[in-house]
């Protein structure tokens, strides 16, 4: 009975932070945060848990690792919005900061005291009126 009160008062604790971790923010406000925003399109993409993978790793534990892992992207910078001027961007994200973009897409990236942050943009449509 004891352990279980634990395990509650424990959870309760870091119920409203597991709640926070991924919250989004308004554009406008993770620009005014952030002291880079850079827009680019991802050149390239890697799973850096997958080369960590040991042999014997059942299916299922595999899959977990790349579902809840980091990925390391190349994104090429098409403009700077705000920031020092950037050519090309490595950087690393999790699951809450951008994972799961794919490659070729568009994003927004932003800098801030918690690290990098990418978020898809649409791609411009064709022009029309013409």
């Amino acid at each position: 009975m004891r352990v279980s009160l634990v395990f509650m008062v424990a959870l309760a604790l870091a119920m409203p932070s597991l709640a926070n971790a991924c919250r989004e923010t308004t554009p406008e406000h993770q620009f005014q945060v952030s002291d880079t925003v850079l827009v680019g399109r991802i050149s390239s993409a890697t799973i850096r848990e997958l080369d960590s993978i040991t042999e014997g790793t059942t299916e299922s534990d595999a899959w977990n690792q790349v579902m809840v892992g980091h990925r390391i992207f190349r994104i090429v910078v098409t403009e700077m919005r705000k920031g020092p001027p950037i050519s090309v961007l490595n950087v690393e994200v999790d699951r809450c900061s951008g994972a799961y973009s794919n490659l070729g897409e568009r994003v927004i990236a932003y800098h801030d005291s918690r690290g990098w942050r990418i978020k898809r943009l649409a791609s411009p449509g064709p022009e029309r009126g013409r």
